[in-house]
């Protein structure tokens, strides 16, 4: 056995060398026969052929040795890569054409695996793979199902004590702050507190310097790659300068590698930077220990399994049930109960619950959008495959007609698919790039990395491979079914009508499945223009200004009486009041936070209906706002008051005072007054919610009420709201542009708040261009998508009507000849080209029903849009598109002239 591998590894490896070896010594023995029958006396011509007689046939005798040796099938396949070549040389407009189209298809897949992968499968970035990396991901139940949790410090030693399970144990916590330093301009950075071998245990190197030491005296900082770049220009002298972080000095120690933004990339912001853990208490005096939270990685013990370790770290997050209780039970945002904690593949996006199912629904939806347009995309490329394979008719009969088999013929077809599909490969690589670098631009930074590697290669290679098989396979078997007699007696003008029936039949499965894929683009074209043309364009947009600040406090378990959530709060009322005294400044409030309200819908009650007709459920989304929110951005009250600062006494007991939308007014109240009216929440497991309407605002566009389309309310702003974010929002109204105001709004921040990190300062104008710019970049995407597989439906079609006219110009010649005029000749083929275009469309309309039904459910609060006039306007834009893709090389069939044609004849 191992000789016989030997033998076959040798014929394969050294296969140039045996050949020569073969030869010579066929040579060698041609030779001595030679000089034998010399010797006898015949003539040189007569030595010459006797020698090859007794010798055998040459020819044959190598090919024996070939396929004795295993050699024969590669000197086949490359004989068939040769002759495929010089086919698509011979033909470049038809190879081109099956290139760019297969290149695009085929990119399209490689974006959609690519963004799959890195979502789901990848690790963050700059870290490489590896089964033993691992996230310990904590979880409670919140107020209707469980939500994540952080760790306390106590919870993070008792996991760094599983040493049986884990080899290594980090934990981080980040919080905004801000960065300056001799010669450097202040700036907001997020400043990640790292315990443990942190960097060690991702397998992280720094570019520059070492790592951080954990030790109670450490003061190193390691910068990532973006804050080296900006605020250093790359400078390789940094190491060792300080750097100050609210006012706290570090040592610069280290620069992270360019991709690396840490074990989870929460603050979507690349100007980060890493401190020992011992810092965090310096930068956050006011903090209390037993107030910090932490979330950890780990590395396994070689043979641990990740349920092995999750089982152990369940057990130790039970054992905080008894701190839990310590809690104020009767606070109504006390953490949730039923603590627990399992062990995950360390992954980029995998740090919320949930995580799971969401990857298994990205991967079933993008795998059906992949596998649509590779099917679109291969019945194309088989229809331009199988006219040409018909056209070669004559060339295959003569070739099976020598004694070729039809095997040999088929292999030789379905070898140049395949090189037709690496060479689409190639380009679809560029494809991708391009598709990706696009997307990028319009969409901004992913929380994971959307990187081509060699995974994404070898997936490229696999999938042109694949469609190889499926565009090669079926146009090769058709072609080879032919009777020889028949095609050499053939003109090389006439085919029979049967003969096409393959390529109509691909060309009806392309545009059925066109259909639903045009469908589901134009619906979301056509809901992406109508939230373009519907966002918010605030006429004083240039004058309002949103301030956040990152809030100190990093706990999510509200304590009383807690002095720092004191502080903050006084803080930012001052901070508020003295924006109000700024000259220029003429309103400051807190920014409306969207508040979740814990109701399935919402009703009228019994005493509130009016008329006797029962009102559908409809849906509310919430924004709690200090008074004067909506005269600051200019949207005035028509009905009733605005929001006072006594509505919150018994919040949230009582009724809560809202104001509504005149939208939603209309809807429920028609032209009567809603002031005073009430709506009530319908819970399954949450106590109803009743809301009491004081005002009415006025709404920038007109919104039709119905179920699918949440109307937008305002509530008072509750102070425990405000103390429980990790944020705080600021809007502030200016006389003038505010742009000019910006130095003196970071002045009034640096003064009043100096602990406070200034994470978002922008006008409203510039937060809408940005969303516009979103929304505008979405829609042109979509757009050309669309336009793309409108092209590759023109494209088959095209190629179906173009070969019929050019494999019957002898037809025409004759028809013309006997008197059919030319728009005759033109109705004929271009209403066989639009009855395929109708036939598909039928068969594609279920799969548009299917589609949309998809859709929506993905988006169940969508606008009042007509879904069945978007599909009855697309079913007529590719009827359209047909009907020129068909018109086109019908016309080129007037142009043939009998006389020359027939003459050929």
């Amino acid at each position: 056995m191992l000789n016989r591998m030997r033998l076959w590894l040798r014929s394969h490896l050294f296969r140039q060398r045996l050949e020569e070896e073969m030869q010579a010594e066929m040579a060698e023995h041609i030779d001595r026969s030679t000089k034998r029958l010399i010797a006898r006396g015949l003539s040189p011509d007569e030595v010459r052929r006797e020698a090859h007689l007794e010798f055998g046939n040459v020819g044959y005798l190598r090919e024996e040795g070939r396929i004795a040796r295993g050699t024969a099938w590669f000197d086949t396949l490359i004989a068939d890569l040769r002759f495929g070549l010089r086919h698509f040389v011979r033909n470049p407009l038809s190879t081109l054409t099956i290139v760019a189209v297969l290149s695009v298809g085929i990119g399209i897949n490689v974006v959609l695996f690519t963004l799959v992968y890195s979502f789901t499968d990848r690790p963050p970035s700059g870290v490489e793979m590896s089964d033993e990396l691992v996230r310990i991901r904590g979880s409670q139940i919140g107020l209707n199902s469980r939500v994540e949790r952080a760790f306390t410090r106590e919870e993070i030693e008792a996991y760094a004590g599983l040493k049986m399970h884990f080899s290594a144990i980090a934990a981080w916590t980040s919080q905004p702050v801000t960065s300056a330093g001799p010669g450097v301009a202040e700036t907001t950075v997020t400043a990640t507190f790292v315990a443990g071998d942190y960097f060690e245990l991702l397998g992280v190197q720094p570019v520059l310097g070492s790592g951080l030491v954990e030790d109670d005296a450490a003061q190193g900082a390691v910068l990532s790659h973006a804050l080296w770049t900006r605020s250093f220009a790359e400078d390789p002298g940094v190491l060792g300068r300080t750097i100050t972080f609210h006012d706290v000095p570090f040592t610069i120690v280290g620069i992270a590698p360019p991709r690396f933004r840490g074990a989870s990339w929460e603050a979507r912001d690349d100007m980060q930077v890493w401190l020992p853990l011992s810092g965090h208490r310096r930068v956050f005096p006011e903090i209390p220990s037993e107030a910090e939270l932490f979330r950890a990685i780990a590395r396994l013990q070689p043979g641990i399994t990740h349920e092995t370790a999750g089982a152990a770290v369940d057990v130790v997050a039970g054992r905080i049930m008894s701190d839990l209780d310590r809690a104020p039970s009767q606070d109504a945002f006390a953490l949730g109960r039923d603590p627990s904690a399992e062990v995950v593949p360390l992954l980029a996006d995998n740090l919320e619950l949930g995580f799971e199912a969401n990857a298994r629904f990205v991967k079933l939806s993008f795998g059906v959008l992949g596998l649509l347009t590779l099917l679109v995309t291969c019945a194309n490329v088989s229809a331009l495959q199988t006219g040409l394979a018909l056209a070669r008719r004559r060339e295959i009969a003569i070739r099976m007609s020598l004694g070729a088999q039809r095997v040999r013929v088929i292999r030789q077809l379905v070898t140049e698919s395949l090189l037709l599909s690496i060479l689409a490969a190639g380009a679809a690589v560029g494809v991708s790039l391009a598709l990706m670098r696009v997307l990028l631009s319009i969409v901004g930074a992913f929380s994971f990395d959307l990187v081509f590697d060699r995974t994404t290669l070898l997936v490229t290679f696999g999938v042109a491979l694949a469609a190889g098989l499926l565009f090669g396979l079926s146009p090769a078997l058709h072609a080879t079914r032919v009777a020889i007699a028949g095609a050499l007696k053939d003109s090389a003008g006439s085919i029979a009508g049967g003969r096409a029936r393959l390529q109509r039949g691909l060309v009806i499965a392309q545009i059925a499945l066109t259909q639903p894929l045009a469908v589901c683009v134009a619906t979301l074209v056509v809901l992406g223009v109508f939230e373009y043309r519907n966002s918010p364009r605030n006429p004083y947009g240039e004058q309002i200004v949103q301030v956040r600040l990152a809030s100190a406090s990093t706990r999510n378990i509200p304590i009383t009486g807690d002095a720092a959530e004191d502080r903050e709060r006084r803080e930012t009322e001052r901070l508020i009041e003295v924006f109000r005294q700024e000259p220029g400044i003429t309103n400051a409030v807190y920014f409306p936070n969207r508040v979740p309200i814990d109701q399935d819908a919402f009703t009228l009650p019994d005493s509130a209906r009016t008329g006797s007709d029962d009102v559908e459920p409809f849906y509310l989304v919430g924004r709690a706002v200090m008074p004067g929110y909506l005269d600051l951005i200019g949207t005035p009250i028509v009905l009733g008051r605005d929001l006072e600062p006594a509505d919150t006494a018994g919040f949230p007991t009582a009724a809560i005072p809202v104001i509504i939308g005149d939208d939603m007014a209309r809807s429920l109240w028609g032209d009567e007054s809603p002031v005073g009216r009430r709506v009530e929440g319908i819970a399954a497991v949450e106590e109803p919610m009743m809301l009491e309407v004081v005002g009415v605002y006025e709404k920038s566009f007109d919104a039709p009420g119905h179920s699918r389309n949440p109307f937008t309310i305002f509530l008072p702003l509750d102070p425990r709201l405000a103390s429980r974010s990790a944020s705080r929002f600021i809007m502030l109204r200016t006389s003038s542009p505010a742009e000019t105001m910006m130095p003196t709004i970071r002045e009034i921040v640096r003064d009043e708040a100096p602990r406070a990190a200034i994470t978002e300062l922008h006008t409203l104008a510039s937060a809408e261009g940005e969303e516009r710019f979103v929304l505008w970049g979405a829609i042109a995407l979509f757009s050309s998508g669309g336009l793309v597989v409108l092209l590759l439906c023109a494209l088959g079609l095209y190629a179906v009507v173009a070969f019929a006219v050019g494999q019957r110009t002898g037809e025409i010649a004759v028809r013309m000849a006997i008197g059919a005029r030319t728009r005759q000749i033109v109705r004929h083929f271009a209403s066989d080209g639009l009855r395929l275009g109708v036939f598909g469309i039928v068969i594609g309309l279920p799969l548009s029903v299917l589609g949309l039904r998809m859709l929506m459910q993905l988006a169940p609060q969508t606008p009042p849009v007509s879904l069945p006039a978007i599909t009855a306007i697309v079913a007529v834009g590719v009827l359209l598109v047909a009907g020129l893709a068909t018109w086109i090389p019908a016309s080129r069939a007037a142009e043939v002239d009998p006389a020359l044609t027939l003459r050929k004849e």
